[in-house]
């Protein structure tokens, strides 16, 4: 009798174990897609007000809501872009730097950013010439 106890207790024990760290799991991954969600908010707020569609306060019931919203949002940008020949929407730091440089391609755009603060902090990290 003892030793049946004694089982049902250590076997409940395990049990607890598991379900605490799998709510543990649960419970982190929880907070990091309310963060990613609260991220994805904040980058696309701008566009938001600019299309006019009303802000959602984001708590722990309404990931959901917020999410269809931003899903919304980015269905109606794309419709916007694909209503436009050219790419001015997405590429508007692109082509104004794209004038600056000798040819279409990115690697000339390369020669633009050597004057950039990556490269002073990472010397290591740029790109050279190789003449064939």
């Amino acid at each position: 009798l003892i030793s049946t106890h004694q089982f049902v207790s250590t076997f409940s024990s395990k049990e607890l174990e598991s379900l605490k760290a799998k709510h543990e799991r649960l419970d982190t991954t929880f907070i990091n897609v309310k963060g990613g969600v609260r991220h994805l908010q904040s980058k696309l707020e701008y566009a938001r007000q600019s299309i006019g569609m009303s802000a959602i306060t984001l708590t722990d019931s309404s990931i959901v809501a917020v999410l269809e919203s931003i899903d919304d949002l980015l269905q109606h940008m794309i419709i916007k872009i694909k209503d436009h020949d050219d790419e001015t929407l997405l590429m508007a730091d692109y082509n104004d730097n794209k004038d600056q440089t000798v040819g279409n391609s990115m690697i000339d755009n390369f020669d633009l950013l050597n004057g950039c603060e990556i490269f002073e902090d990472r010397p290591f990290n740029q790109r050279i010439n190789v003449s064939a």
